[in-house]
């Protein structure tokens, strides 16, 4: 309308297993494939095509929307919520170390799901005043939550460390042309 606008974006992403090129080194080959845990027994299965990086893959959504008020000619309201969550994403080079009698050290090592979001409101004044030439206020608020999580290979150990990180924020930006510069 002539004082209020709206976006709006939604996103969803699927990522597959990830392919090795053929020109890589042979310590990147994954010759087992994914463990499977099976009761309470971890197993190696060979890996029909070493090139995939099995488990490699993860999936993604993305939020975004704005608002923007016109308050008067020249100065606007602005609000944004932003979001984004991804699924477990495996660490490759941790699901290849293997130990001395050459048994895979890991049954599983990955980042955990993170989930992030943002606030942000914004005060905007493009009004040309004695002290400055555009003026905006914002302010704002995050929260970031990620984890990760491993198991050793035929341990019944999972170890999980989860991390919820909290951020605010105020800016206060004053914008002003002088002709004659500064001396």
């Amino acid at each position: 309308t002539g004082r209020f606008s709206s976006f709006s974006s939604f996103s969803v992403s699927q990522f597959s297993d990830l392919r090795m090129g053929s020109n890589g080194p042979d310590e990147y080959l994954r010759k087992d494939v994914a463990i499977v845990r099976a009761g309470l027994a971890d197993t190696i299965i060979e890996n029909p095509d070493p090139m995939i990086q099995y488990h490699s893959g993860y999936s993604q959504i993305n939020l975004m929307q704005k608002f923007n008020f016109q308050l008067q000619p020249g100065m606007e309201l602005n609000y944004g919520f932003y979001y984004a969550q991804r699924s477990n994403i495996p660490r490759y080079d941790r699901q290849l170390l293997r130990n001395n009698n050459d048994s895979l050290t890991y049954a599983r090592w990955e980042y955990g799901p993170q989930k992030w979001q943002m606030h942000r409101l914004q005060l905007a004044d493009y009004n040309q005043r004695s002290i400055y030439d555009q003026m905006k206020i914002t302010t704002a608020y995050m929260r970031f939550d990620e984890s990760r999580e491993n198991r050793r290979f035929a341990s019944e150990l999972l170890r999980v460390r989860e991390e919820t990180v909290d951020a605010i924020s105020a800016n206060l930006d004053f914008y002003k042309h002088y002709k004659g510069g500064f001396r």
